[in-house]
């Protein structure tokens, strides 16, 4: 075998490995509590999405319910808010921006999607 060859090889054979490109002690998947301590740590853009929506519409409430869904890199996907009468307002703009932002920790296989109700 030349060593063009054995390189197209070990290339495809690494793409193909289980976990390849993940530093070793990735986690398998993430755990609720994974996922709760990225939420928790921007619970303060949060509140402030929740009060800028409150001083612009005071009679609007109800419970937004963000979806999404985590990346084995970490990074966020197909983020989106629920119910309809919710999607065109401040708040539901303002939240799916920052939860486009965030990071969670690598793992090897994506979970379920994330959905966060937020009672305003």
């Amino acid at each position: 075998m030349t060593l063009r060859a054995l390189t197209l090889v070990t290339a495809v054979s690494l793409l193909a490995a289980p976990g390849a490109g993940f530093a070793q002690g990735t986690k398998e998947r993430l755990s609720e509590a994974d996922i709760l301590i990225v939420i928790r740590s921007h619970s303060k853009p949060l509140r402030e999405c929740v009060t800028e929506q409150k001083r612009r519409n005071p009679s609007l409430g109800g419970t937004l319910r963000i979806q999404w869904t985590i990346q084995p890199n970490g990074k966020t996907r197909s983020v989106g808010a629920a119910p309809e009468q919710f999607r065109s307002t401040y708040l539901a703009s303002c939240v799916v921006g920052l939860v486009k932002g965030w990071n969670f920790p690598p793992h090897r296989v994506q979970g379920e999607a994330v959905d966060l109700p937020i009672t305003f």
